[in-house]
C-alpha cells in the first residue's frame, strides 16, 4: 500500500519521470511517506509537500556567521520557518543527499566536501510558503530559485548566494530541495524514524520556529570558529603553515605547487592543486581546515571532462511549462502565479527539460 501511495505522490510532485522512478527505487521516500500517512493522513500529504520547502543552512554559513541574513531573506520572500533542526552531515549523508549530482564529481571535490561539511553543524529549515496561491509554483521551487545557482556567473541580485558571496562554487552557503518530491526524499534520508515523526509533528503544528532557530544558531556558532572565507588571506596562512611542515622536503614540494596558485590560469591551477593536495591532505586540519578548503575550492577541478549528471536540473529548465503540463494532465485546477505569466499562452505539449550546467552541491 505504501509503495503505491509513494509512487503516486512522487508522480504528482516532480516534472521529471526519471526522478519519480529513481526515488521510488530508494527507501527514503517510502519511509517518509509512511510516517506522513500515519500522522497527517493521506489526503493532506500533497498539499503539505506543495506548500513547504526545505533549506539547509550549510557549515560555511555557520563559519561566516550569516545565518541571520539567510533567515531575513527567507522571511522577506514570504516564507515562515516552521522547523529548525541542527544536524551534522557525515560522509554518508553527503553522498546520499547529493547522490544524483556527485556521481560526476572529481575526487578532489569529494575530499574537500568530506573535510568541511562535518566540520560544523548545519541547520535544516522547513519553510511554509505564505504567499503561494493554490496550485501555483510549489514552495520548494520558489525556495530553490531564491537560493540561486551553484555557478557564480549565473547568480542574480536578490538570490541568497549572490548576496552573500564570495564567488566560490563549492562554498555556496545553502541547499534547497529542487521540488516537492525532493522534500519527501530528504525527510526520509536525513532522519531516523523517531526524529522524523517528531519533526512531522512540529510541521503539522505550523508554528513559527524563530526562537528555535535562534537557539540552534547560537549553538552552531559556539561549535565552529568564525572564518571570513576569503581566498587571499587563507592562501597566505596556508603557505605559512605548509612551510612549517616536516619533513622539509614535503614542505618544499608542496610550496612549489602552491607558488602563485591563485593567479594561475584555471587549467594550470587545477593541476597544481591536484599535486599539492596529494601531498597535503593528511595535514589539512593541522594547516587550518577552513583555510585549506577555501583555497582548494577556489581552484580545484569540480567535474571531470564529459561528466553528465544523472538527473537534469528542472528548476533551471522549462519548469513552469512542465508543471502546467503535469497539472493539466492530472486534471487539476491550476491557478498560475506571477512567475507563470510568461507561459500563459503556452499550449500543453511534451516538454523536454534541458540538462543544465548547474551542478549543485
Amino acid at each position: 500500500m505504501i509503495e503505491a501511495q509513494t509512487r503516486a505522490i512522487l508522480d504528482a510532485t516532480t516534472v521529471l519521470p526519471d526522478k519519480a522512478r529513481f526515488f521510488n527505487g530508494e527507501p527514503f521516500a517510502r519511509e517518509a511517506m509512511r510516517d506522513l500517512v500515519e500522522l497527517a493522513g493521506e489526503a493532506r500529504i500533497r498539499d503539505l509537500l506543495l506548500t513547504h520547502g526545505t533549506m539547509l543552512i550549510k557549515a560555511e554559513s555557520i563559519a561566516l556567521r550569516v545565518v541571520e541574513r539567510i533567515e531575513e531573506r527567507i522571511r522577506a520572500a514570504g516564507f515562515t520557518p516552521v522547523l529548525a533542526h541542527s544536524l551534522r552531515l557525515d560522509r554518508r549523508d553527503i553522498r546520499l543527499l547529493w547522490l544524483y549530482v556527485l556521481n560526476g564529481a572529481t575526487l578532489e571535490r569529494l575530499d574537500l566536501l568530506d573535510l568541511f561539511k562535518p566540520a560544523a553543524p548545519s541547520i535544516l529549515l522547513i519553510c511554509r510558503d505564505d504567499r503561494m496561491p493554490h496550485d501555483a509554483i510549489p514552495a520548494a521551487v520558489r525556495l530553490q530559485r531564491l537560493k540561486g545557482s551553484t555557478m557564480p556567473a549565473q547568480r542574480e541580485p536578490g538570490q541568497i548566494r549572490f548576496e552573500l558571496g564570495p564567488d566560490n562554487r563549492l562554498l555556496n552557503f545553502v541547499h534547497a530541495a529542487d521540488e516537492p518530491a525532493d522534500v519527501l526524499r530528504e525527510l526520509g534520508l536525513l532522519f531516523d524514524r523517531p526524529a522524523r515523526r517528531a519533526l512531522i509533528g512540529q510541521l503539522l503544528q505550523g508554528k513559527d520556529s524563530g526562537e528555535e532557530l535562534q537557539r540552534v544558531r547560537r549553538q552552531a556558532y559556539a561549535a565552529c570558529p568564525a572564518h571570513d572565507l576569503e581566498p587571499v588571506p587563507a592562501f597566505e596562512r596556508l603557505c605559512r603553515g605548509v612551510a612549517r611542515l616536516d619533513p622539509p622536503a614535503l614542505a618544499a614540494a608542496a610550496l612549489t605547487q602552491l607558488n602563485g596558485l591563485l593567479d594561475r590560469a584555471p587549467a594550470d591551477a587545477e593541476r597544481a592543486w591536484r599535486e599539492a593536495h596529494a601531498l597535503l591532505w593528511p595535514h589539512a586540519v593541522e594547516l587550518g581546515l577552513w583555510d585549506y578548503v577555501v583555497v582548494g575550492s577556489s581552484v580545484c577541478e569540480h567535474d571531470p571532462v564529459g561528466a553528465i549528471r544523472v538527473l537534469p536540473d528542472p528548476v533551471h529548465g522549462r519548469w513552469d511549462e512542465a508543471w502546467l503540463q503535469r497539472s493539466a494532465s492530472a486534471d487539476l485546477e491550476v491557478v498560475p502565479s506571477a512567475s507563470h505569466d510568461r507561459f500563459k499562452d503556452a499550449k500543453v505539449q511534451p516538454i523536454e527539460l534541458s540538462q543544465s550546467a548547474d551542478w549543485k552541491g
